[in-house]
């Protein structure tokens, strides 16, 4: 005879699922919100903040006590000390220098490494993984910490190393919800109906609330490397989910966001000689609320971990917007050209005055010619604008993706040069046009994929072999196009579809679809003011 208990289950389950899909659908349906409808909106969704506060948050003890929030449960704070977000530096020593990292090099991460104002910091640094935050060894970020630490390589996931466990989920939080707090206290229901409970008054769960890694590496700076009057910047490319950082001891600041870089400045806390660099990672953050992507949870310092020395006047941050001043045509070797195009150049800088900016431009071929230069020496609170024309410029495209080097030189009054910089751009249209998306003036039809950063064995570390070998299989199989789903991935990668040729759709990394009840898709955090930086701080406006 059936378990009536456990049909009566079932039939519940069912019915709720069916209840949550046609909430969803009304909800979800545009025509009836847009259809006079909008106080009703607002109506169920403040109603459904108000439940979700009264049944679904765990009161704990911070909140009932109201003592000040941490760093990592408090959306207000997003950062601290760290230098505002620009586009990827090399403080090149030269043009040269430049032109030979994106001609014959392609800017791969070993030449890079070759540059005499970079240091790359990866390789096995000391490692401790502990329960929480609380937990932390006291004293660790001192050099004259003395403890049983192991080894982990840097950059990697540490759950793939023996450290913790991997988690994935889908839309579940891997926590119970209770923003901006995220623990993994109580335990994990997976056998109750709906399996995504959480028994808040569980004790022996064997869960840990919010496990944190502790890492120390020793980076010995030489005598003379940095010049007088120049920055050294510590710089992060990738750390999931927050962390603090220290030199000698000295903390130089904090960051949250999983897949942005993080820099800092850290000249007064170096010096010649050997330095203690010391991290504190925590596994989940109020941050982790806005990252509820389908994909596995991996933690720890997964990119590039890297110093460098900036002139403090040199180049800040650039931007390089191009145009086709005339309509796109194909010349006698099948190459599509247009008679003339522009780039202008927006540029910061860290002077005022007395500078002089040069910009050039090159073909990327090894050997190729320069086709268009300018200079200013206009600006207005370090931030100046130029204009180059270029006659008959190859446009960029995934089918022949043509590339140019673009070199700014920085000089002072005395004509001396004090910084340079350089990247790779392509010349390329994109407008909308009715029910058509035109690239160079040209229809084009997205074939696309959607890809995750991810390795079998590594985690979210993928190397540039297998970033390549990616865009191959693609190109392969006549894709012209990928999706980085759903977050900004390795700067690296952006360089190589440039340069082999695919068009990105970009990704913020905010997903918080966890927040809803039913399959009810509510702004809940979205509405809330605390929230407002800790969106806006993941965008680019």
């Amino acid at each position: 005879m059936p378990n009536f208990l456990y049909l009566r289950a079932r039939a519940g389950l069912l019915f709720t699922t069916w209840l949550a899909d046609l909430v969803n659908a009304v909800y979800i349906w545009w025509a009836w919100r847009l259809a006079g409808s909008f106080l009703l909106v607002k109506l169920v969704e403040n109603l459904y903040a108000r439940t979700f506060d009264r049944s679904e948050r765990k009161k704990t003890k911070n909140a009932e006590q109201g003592e000040k929030p941490v760093d990592w449960e408090n959306p207000l704070v997003v950062s601290r000390n760290t230098i505002s977000p620009h586009v990827p530096l090399y403080s090149f020593t030269d043009a040269a220098t430049a032109l030979k990292f994106w001609r014959e090099d392609s800017g791969s991460p070993s030449s890079r490494n070759a540059l005499s104002r970079v240091m790359i910091l990866n390789g096995e640094w000391d490692f401790k993984l502990v329960d929480s935050p609380d937990d932390i060894p006291i004293g660790f970020e001192q050099p004259k910490f003395s403890a049983d630490f192991g080894k982990l390589k840097v950059p990697s996931n540490w759950q793939c190393h023996g450290h913790g466990k991997p988690i994935y989920t889908n839309q579940i939080y891997p926590f119970p919800m209770d923003p901006p707090r995220a623990n993994r206290v109580g335990s994990w229901q997976p056998g109750s109906t709906p399996p995504f409970f959480w028994d808040w008054e569980a004790t022996a769960c064997g869960e840990a609330p919010n496990p944190t890694g502790c890492y120390r590496t020793w980076v010995n700076i030489p005598t003379g490397w940095v010049p007088e009057d120049a920055q050294v910047r510590l710089l992060f490319e990738g750390v999931d989910s927050a962390f603090y950082c220290w030199i000698n001891g000295q903390l130089l600041g904090y960051s949250q966001d999983s897949r942005l870089p993080a820099e800092f400045d850290a000249t007064a806390a170096l010096k010649a000689g050997p330095n203690l660099l010391a991290v504190q990672v925590m596994q989940f953050c109020d941050g982790s609320y806005l990252e509820d992507q389908d994909h596995w949870w991996l933690s720890g310092i997964h990119r590039d971990v890297l110093l460098y020395v900036k002139p403090a006047a040199g180049i800040q941050d650039y931007e390089a917007v191009p145009a086709l001043l005339s309509a796109p045509e194909h010349d006698a070797r099948g190459v599509l050209t247009v008679a003339q195009a522009s780039v202008e150049v927006k540029a910061a800088i860290g002077a005022s005055e007395g500078c002089t900016l040069h910009a050039t431009i090159y073909e990327a071929d090894v050997g190729g010619r320069e086709v268009a230069k300018a200079s200013s020496s206009s600006w207005q609170d370090g931030r100046g604008a130029l204009k180059m024309v270029i006659n008959g410029a190859a446009v960029w495209s995934a089918e022949r993706p043509a590339l140019y080097v673009l070199v700014l030189r920085l000089e002072d009054r005395d004509g001396m040069m004090t910084d340079c910089e350089a990247c790779r751009i392509g010349l390329r249209d994109v407008k909308m046009a009715p029910k058509a998306l035109l690239v160079n003036s040209s229809s084009v039809l997205i074939a696309g994929a959607n890809r995750h950063e991810h390795d079998e064995a590594e985690g979210k570390v993928v190397s540039e072999e297998s970033m390549v070998q990616d865009i191959l299989l693609m190109k392969q199989h006549n894709f012209n196009a990928v999706r980085a789903s759903h977050y900004p991935n390795c700067p690296r990668w952006y360089d190589l579809c440039d340069e082999y040729g695919l068009y990105v759709v970009d990704e913020a990394n905010i997903e918080t679809h966890g927040v809803q009840t039913c399959g009810f898709p509510a702004p809940y955090l979205a509405d809330h003011p605390d929230w407002q930086q800790a969106y806006l701080d993941r965008m680019v406006l």
